[in-house]
């Protein structure tokens, strides 16, 4: 039987950002992106990691998949979804027409991705004694 998803009359948030650290495994280092969906107080409910320029072309699953999965909560839909990437918007568009996808400025990932590297740099001040 499939899950109904609730619609929630209200705006989510989506980003495309690069992560502050490099991987350095490969030939040539690189810094991952990360491809976020906020619900509308801030929390994170899905997210999904790639190479650079990998997930452009994986947003609308990713937006799906949080639909039908977030992380937290019941699945629902969002009647409306901000993102900062003209270039996001258009992918996002084209395969959810029943969202109202909008381009306009997303602090709120800016944000986000500050407190977790804060949080990560904090937890990460450990000293090593023998």
């Amino acid at each position: 039987m499939a899950t109904r998803k609730k619609r929630t009359g209200v705006e989510w948030v989506g980003g495309l950002v690069s992560l502050p650290a490099y991987v350095t495994g490969e030939a040539k280092p690189y810094r991952p992106e990360t491809l976020f969906w906020l619900g509308p107080k801030g929390e994170a409910l899905g997210h999904a990691v790639g190479k650079p320029g990998e997930l452009l072309g994986l947003a609308a699953e990713s937006l799906q998949s949080t639909i039908e999965r977030p992380m937290f909560g019941p699945p629902q839909v969002p009647e409306r979804l901000r993102v900062a990437s003209e270039a996001l918007a258009v992918v996002l568009r084209a395969a959810h027409p029943r969202i109202e996808v909008v381009c306009a400025p997303t602090p709120e990932i800016g944000a986000m991705l500050a407190a977790k590297t804060a949080k990560t740099a904090k937890t990460a001040n450990w000293s090593c004694r023998t």
